[in-house]
């Protein structure tokens, strides 16, 4: 079957020339018409149905299925140190870390994905009411892309509203998954905004649910280009309370800059440190992840911080305390002492692995990515080169080749700063680890 442009959004389209004497499991059940039609001289290829429906639609619940490993490794991270951030609230008896309220712009975001899956489900109705009482003979695919889509916005509706639990600005996933609805939702628009409305009233409302999807995914995207959530005290740093872009960016950090460009810039001026990079918070996770490694070890060892600090004068009278009771053959308080000393104490770099490892692994994935992508910047390269040379090929390859190298240029830039960013980030906690354990021995 041969099916340009004008047929492939129509949905008067006579499937069952196709598909009426297939089985519902097979290849052209699934989708009707070929993925890509295109001639040598034409500027773009004609994206058919099926290519839009069944590869450009699944990109970004793809995207969000290879994420969802991060994100909820990012948020479970997150509510522990919400947790000890508000443990050390109420130590200390101050209230900056509240939740952040639900701003208008939070509101738009959650009732523009009602709207987008309104739609997704709309669609998802009728292709089923078609195909299991009407008998029709509709593509899988038009049973498939809706139902991925809703999923999809499930999963995003979920995280960010954790995430602005805590007070925190959605992640780069979710951001990345917006921008592929938007990158990929375009051809589909255009198409249906040349081809929908020659259709009768019937299919009106149709037209009408899947025109509206790209223009509020954009609108969605943008919205995600900004965070609303307060920052609380004037000094607290905003690294973790901006949108994504804006600290791939780092926006957040002009306002310094401007200060040191008018004067020196003093310790007043500089942000607060994160909680989470704190001396105090950081010295607690690594006493209790070396009492876990010490007592996997013995299995009667109890850690605390006196092992840092030397016995306690209480622990010195409590050796002393002895009864008619007490067993002849009791330890001393120096046979203890040698017992402990005479045990090998947790590894180091155990311990720093188990404190770090999701930083550092997230660092090292990043720098993968970069190193493949430089890689990828001269076979493509040559690739263009070769367009040049042949004639043959259609002008869309070689857009499609520049478009590519300027992409791996960028993201290549973009991974690699975020590594070095991780790694510092790392080296500082570790620094900091290492000499609180020193000073408190």
């Amino acid at each position: 079957m041969s099916s340009t442009s004008d047929n492939s959004f129509n949905n008067e389209y006579d499937y069952s020339d196709d598909i009426y004497e297939e089985s519902m499991w097979s290849t052209t059940s699934f989708c009707a018409d070929p993925l890509l039609t295109y001639s040598p001289n034409s500027t773009f290829p004609s994206i058919s149905n099926c290519l839009q429906h069944a590869i450009l639609d699944q990109l970004a619940p793809l995207l969000l299925l290879i994420s969802l490993p991060i994100l909820w490794i990012t948020l479970s991270n997150a509510k522990i140190e919400y947790k000890a951030t508000k443990e050390e609230e109420e130590e200390e008896e101050i209230q900056e870390f509240g939740r952040a309220p639900h701003s208008e712009i939070e509101l738009i975001k959650k009732v523009l994905i009602a709207v987008l899956a309104g739609s997704r489900l709309f669609l998802f109705v009728i292709a089923s009411y078609e195909l299991l009482w009407q008998n029709k003979p509709i593509p899988l695919v038009e049973l498939f892309y809706p139902l991925t889509h809703l999923i999809t916005l499930a999963f995003l509706f979920y995280f960010t509203e954790q995430f602005l639990r805590l007070s925190l600005a959605p992640p780069g996933p979710i951001f990345c998954v917006w921008l592929f609805f938007v990158l990929t939702g375009l051809p589909e628009f255009f198409n249906l905004i040349n081809y929908c409305f020659r259709n009768e009233f019937y299919f009106l409302s149709t037209c009408i649910a899947k025109l509206v999807w790209w223009p509020l995914c954009l609108f969605q995207f943008i919205l995600n280009c900004f965070s609303t959530i307060p920052t609380g005290h004037s000094k607290q740093s905003p690294e973790e309370k901006v949108s994504f872009l804006n600290n791939q960016l780092f926006i957040w950090f002009d306002p310094l800059v401007k200060i040191g460009h008018r004067r020196p810039i003093v310790e007043k001026d500089v942000f607060r440190l994160l909680p989470e990079m704190g001396a105090k918070r950081l010295f607690r996770r690594w006493c209790k992840e070396r009492a876990k490694q010490q007592i996997g070890k013995s299995g009667d060892f109890h850690y605390s911080t006196s092992q840092l600090n030397g016995p306690s004068k209480q622990s010195k009278e409590n050796t002393q305390n002895y009864n008619e009771r007490t067993p002849l053959l009791l330890p001393t308080y120096k046979e203890k002492q040698q017992k402990l000393k005479n045990k090998k104490p947790p590894s180091i770099i155990n311990c720093l692995w188990s404190l770090f490892r999701w930083e550092i692994i997230g660092a090292m994935i990043a720098k993968l990515f970069s190193d493949l992508l430089q890689i990828t910047t001269p076979l493509l390269l040559g690739q263009l080169i070769s367009f040049t040379e042949d004639l043959s090929l259609p002008n869309w390859w070689g857009f499609l080749l520049a478009g590519g190298l300027f992409l791996a240029s960028e993201m290549r830039s973009l991974l690699q700063n975020n590594y070095f960013n991780m790694m510092n980030s790392v080296g500082c906690k570790v620094q900091s680890v290492l000499t609180s354990a020193v000073y408190a021995k």
